[in-house]
């Protein structure tokens, strides 16, 4: 196996587990325990907050459209 290769499969492996925690964090946030779900994650309470501001803003920018 080349280094290319190597590298190849590493990239489509961190891919795949990137798919996996969106597609948990998806789940939590529609439960509605996405801060829950990022302080689990060793995530910094700023960070959280922020991350609950976007989340609200994007729901309250869904509900206009739809």
């Amino acid at each position: 196996m080349t280094l290319q290769m190597r590298d190849q499969e590493m990239m489509k492996k961190g891919r795949e587990e990137g798919r996996e925690y969106l597609s948990t964090a998806i789940k939590r946030l529609q439960r509605g325990d996405l801060a829950e779900t990022l302080l689990s994650d060793g995530i910094d309470e700023n960070t959280v907050k922020e991350a609950e501001e976007i989340v609200l803003s994007f729901r309250s920018r869904m509900s206009d459209i739809v």
